[in-house]
């Protein structure tokens, strides 16, 4: 009766095993399966024999005794298994079956504003420079980023120029371009004031406060000119500050002919006359009317806080209140921002800076928001003991931000026969370890000769004292050969794989 429930024995075991049909950014899913397993049993029978008995033995006498003999039997064990897929946001290419194009655009971290300047005196080219835009590849694969002039700065004739950058991901070919637009103005002439000629009302509109210069130029013929400078009737001297108010204009002689304005309110309208005389003659003058305007630009109200947060999933779609300009005249303002949406856009891991620049179309005038989103995954909950009589070789990885650990004994031990020791261990942005962390020890002596290793790898056997940094490097070498050959190797590409990344840590010894 035990040997025929023996051969009926139905036994639901686990166990996990990888499938590799799929290399690159890939990430484990599981499947299950039922499968037939065999194992040896030893079954105990009786067996009769006979021995001498009775009176001077002459009798047979009947004897049993009990055997023992291995039998074979089946079971049918539930199997768990992983296949690897492509990442969410990775997709399979350029080589076949490899996972190893995502599908993000490069991202624009900065971007030169729109930039107005005033042409040289004297040349028809003005040298203008800026600042390179800078760009980010979301995976760290190489960038080629071609633009316009090839440097950041140019020789440009008058008028309006665009300059365009282009950031190509050699991992997908998707392309970021930063555009920004150079005004190269003809230089204003001074303001001037002739002789025997009336100029007549100037009116100027300055997109920023700076200093206004009106020269008074007497004719070649007349030398000896003596050069007297009056605003709104009252002289102004040499060395001597005109209208010293608050908010108002400070007027100051530069040289003889030269009267400079520094700038005050934002509005202001002055008559000047300039006297010119000559010992002995009668003075020459010359008067002209001067307004000038100074144009302010947006202001900014309201920008965005910066924000942090912490997720396990690789992307996460977050939103933001808008920024609030005003335009001081009551003037449209047209906004552009960094990302596609105005309001929201999805992110993954990193620090992702938000841009928004409101621009006054006929000023020119700008001004800047700028923010920052930043995505991080959960840390483990916390790190593994490394087994007594052994060691915990784990590997910290960029990539998905995963911690990948094994385990180790000395050669002279060995684990217990009821321990189950997986051959990694997994931690990524969910900060839970998988399998479960199972404390686990290398307890049972070892006979070299006669006991078969228990850990499923002979190189997860190490020799001498592991504090030793010798006995380490070698540990965290053996680890790193293992790994590159196992289903996590994609973690450490893109040269990744640095022994600083790897942490050994000995158990008692």
């Amino acid at each position: 009766m035990m040997w025929i429930l023996m051969l009926s024995v139905i036994a639901v075991t686990c166990s996990l095993s990888q499938v590799t049909s799929l290399t690159g950014i890939v990430c484990p899913k599981r499947r299950s399966r039922y499968v037939t397993r065999y194992q040896y049993v030893s079954q105990a029978y009786q067996s009769r024999y006979t021995t001498s008995c009775g009176v001077f033995g002459w009798w047979r006498c009947t004897r049993w005794r009990t055997r023992y003999r291995s039998q074979r039997v089946s079971y049918v064990a539930l199997e768990y298994y992983y296949i690897n897929v492509c990442c969410s946001g990775w997709r399979i290419g350029p080589t076949p079956g490899k996972c190893g194009i995502h599908n993000l655009l490069p991202k624009l971290v900065s971007c030169p504003n729109d930039k107005i300047v005033t042409g040289a005196r004297k040349t028809p080219l003005t040298r203008v420079t800026w600042n390179a835009p800078k760009f980010r590849e979301p995976h760290n694969f190489h960038l080629t980023i071609l633009s316009t002039y090839g440097r950041e700065w140019a020789n440009l004739p008058w008028g309006s120029t665009t300059v365009t950058y282009t950031a190509t991901s050699q991992n997908n070919n998707m392309q970021t371009t930063c555009t920004f637009h150079i005004r190269v103005n003809p230089p204003e002439p001074l303001p001037e004031i002739g002789f025997n000629t009336m100029v007549g009302k100037k009116i100027l509109y300055l997109t920023d406060k700076r200093p206004v210069t009106v020269v008074c130029r007497a004719d070649h013929g007349i030398p000896a000119m003596i050069l007297k400078w009056l605003i709104d009737g009252q002289y102004v001297t040499n060395g001597t500050r005109y209208d010293t108010k608050p908010n108002g204009f400070e007027a100051y002689i530069d040289a003889m002919n030269v009267l400079t304005f520094l700038p005050g309110k934002e509005q202001h309208n002055k008559t000047l006359l300039c006297q010119g005389s000559r010992p002995g003659e009668s003075s020459y003058y010359d008067s002209v009317h001067l307004s000038i305007t100074y144009e302010l630009g947006p202001l900014l109200d309201f920008c965005p806080a910066d924000l942090n947060i912490t997720t396990s999933e690789r992307f996460v779609t977050l939103s933001w209140p808008w920024p609030r300009f005003t335009e001081p005249k009551g003037e449209d303002l047209f906004i552009k921002a960094s990302v596609p949406s105005n309001d929201s856009q999805e992110f993954g891991w990193g620090t992702n800076a938000i841009q928004y620049i409101a621009e006054n179309p006929r000023t020119k005038k700008a001004k800047e928001c700028v923010f920052h989103r930043n995505v991080w995954p959960h840390t483990c909950n916390s790190s593994l003991d490394a087994p007594v009589m052994g060691a915990m070789v784990c590997g910290k990885w960029d990539t998905f931000k995963m911690v990948v650990c094994q385990g180790f004994c000395h050669q002279s031990r060995d684990v217990l026969p009821q321990d189950k020791v997986p051959q990694y261990w997994v931690c990524g942005a969910t900060g839970y370890w998988f399998p479960k962390m199972d404390i686990f020890g290398c307890l049972a002596k070892k006979d070299v000769l006669l006991s078969a290793d228990r850990l499923d790898d002979h190189s997860r056997y190490f020799t001498g004292n592991c504090t030793e940094p010798s006995v380490k490097k070698s540990l965290s070498d053996t680890y790193m050969q293992m790994f590159k050959s196992s289903p996590f190797s994609s973690l450490c590409n893109h040269g990744q794989c640095y022994p600083t990344k790897v942490d050994v840590k000995c158990g008692y010894q």
